[in-house]
């Protein structure tokens, strides 16, 4: 699948953030106004055609973002196509400068549009995190608070990053693990690799070959069946005005 997109700034502080039109018969918009420092309005729709048989695509969301730096950062939208369904998120600061975040996500679908089904929350996650220099810790749910997540970040220098993740699902009792590493030559060259307790390797490599062009080589492998053909390959160039 190919794309092609664009994207423009006004002086006024109206932006056209995304404008792309897929392959695949989509077309996607979003466009944003800053009403000032703190606060933004943003709009976002998607449309076009529909394979049978995948989830539905299209949306059109109405969405407002709040920002006060080093103490909350707090977003909400309406999807006025499907539901309407509302979904808002805040992380809050604790402790001033302590590096200590909290943070709540839920998704909530009226059912306006079906008269026969009751409303319902679609999700609502909780988070917690630690956050240093030169490391960064946190747990945060997912599915309804029926799965967590434990992540561990260490900057060993600038150049070099480490870190691990932990999934645990509480109503299976079961868990997975996924450990990788980034390194940063240069401010224009990216490598990482990362490798999950079901043997899955993803390497990838990004280069800045200049302001207006970026390189994405990646990849994604079966280390435990290497004959197997659901690796999976990618390249990706980006040029932007």
């Amino acid at each position: 699948m190919a794309k092609l997109a664009a994207k423009y700034k006004h002086p006024s502080g109206i932006s056209l953030d995304k404008l792309e039109f897929k392959t695949d018969g989509r077309i996607l918009g979003e466009a944003s106004l800053d009403v000032d420092s703190k606060l933004k309005l943003w709009v976002s729709a998607e449309d076009g055609r529909q394979d049978a048989g995948k989830p539905i695509k299209s949306h059109g969301k109405l969405g407002v973002e709040y920002v006060s730096p080093g103490v909350l950062v707090a977003q909400s939208d309406v999807d006025v196509v499907n539901g309407p369904t509302v979904n808002g998120s805040a992380v809050l600061s604790l402790g001033g400068t302590s590096g200590v975040l909290a943070g709540f996500q839920a998704t909530y679908n009226t059912q306006l549009d079906e008269k026969d089904q009751k409303p319902e929350f679609l999700d609502y996650n909780v988070g917690l995190a630690k956050v240093n220099k030169s490391w960064e810790a946190s747990v945060r749910s997912y599915n309804k608070v029926s799965n967590l997540q434990f992540s561990l970040l260490s900057r060993v220098n600038p150049q070099v990053t480490f870190g691990a993740q932990l999934d645990y699902q509480v109503d299976k009792n079961t868990q997975g693990m996924t450990i990788g590493g980034c390194f940063r030559p240069d401010r224009d060259t990216r490598m990482s690799v990362k490798i999950s307790s079901l043997a899955l390797l993803s390497v990838a490599y990004a280069q800045n070959l200049s302001p207006f062009a970026h390189l994405l080589l990646s990849a994604e492998v079966d280390a435990k069946d290497w004959a197997s053909d659901s690796h999976k390959f990618g390249l990706g160039l980006t040029l932007s005005a």
